[in-house]
């Protein structure tokens, strides 16, 4: 029924935004640092990147069977790029002078830029694609349906993007407390996170 694939779709979306990942680090960064607008579009990234590995895995899903040789790959690539991404972020600092050790400036960004960075974000971690895969299967098996099951996606991409916008639009007022030498150490964190991230999905069975 629809109704039942709105409530569950919804009910997913809000589970998935309480996760805790790179992405959300990603997003709250690119708020801090970029303002409110460029979270938006790095949120929208996100989603395309969500949408499209939906869309793949659910016109694959009976015709593509992932070895085990390639899944293995797949987590050694997206490992190696999410820790050379963490690497970049814990070496790479913000410039500041006296005059500025105080005021934090926003540094504007294309908008094109912070979607490509939400995309790619995803895009490296094969177990985002594994996941909406596994969904897949688990929608076709609930909602037979094919209208339900498109319902069902569409109400969990629209609860995470609504979450994403929130913890965008709340992560600007932490601007305020934000200094060169802060947002330094917000990203070499973000990037120690990502490295993690990048062992974790090597390591993991």
């Amino acid at each position: 029924m629809p109704v039942e694939a709105i409530a569950k779709g919804a009910g997913m979306g809000f589970l998935l935004s309480l996760m805790v990942g790179p992405v959300f680090f990603g997003l709250i960064e690119t708020s801090i640092k970029k303002g409110f607008w460029s979270a938006l579009f790095f949120a929208i990234g996100i989603l395309a990147g969500d949408a499209s590995l939906i869309f793949i895995a659910y016109k694959g899903s009976s015709l593509i069977s992932i070895s085990d040789d390639a899944h293995f790959a797949f987590k050694i690539i997206g490992g190696c790029l999410m820790m050379g991404l963490g690497l970049f972020k814990i070496f790479k600092r913000t410039h500041s002078t006296p005059e500025n050790e105080k005021v934090f400036t926003i540094e504007s960004e294309h908008f094109m830029r912070s979607i490509i960075k939400g995309l790619f974000l995803n895009a490296i971690n094969p177990a985002v694609m594994f996941f909406w895969a596994g969904m897949v299967v688990v929608a076709k098996s609930e909602f037979p349906a094919k209208e339900d099951s498109i319902t069902f996606f569409l109400c969990i991409l629209g609860t995470l993007f609504f979450t994403d916008t929130l913890k965008a639009f709340l992560a600007r007022y932490l601007r305020a407390l934000v200094t060169p030498k802060l947002v330094n150490m917000v990203s070499r964190g973000v990037g120690v996170v990502f490295v993690i991230f990048g062992v974790w999905m090597m390591v993991r069975k």
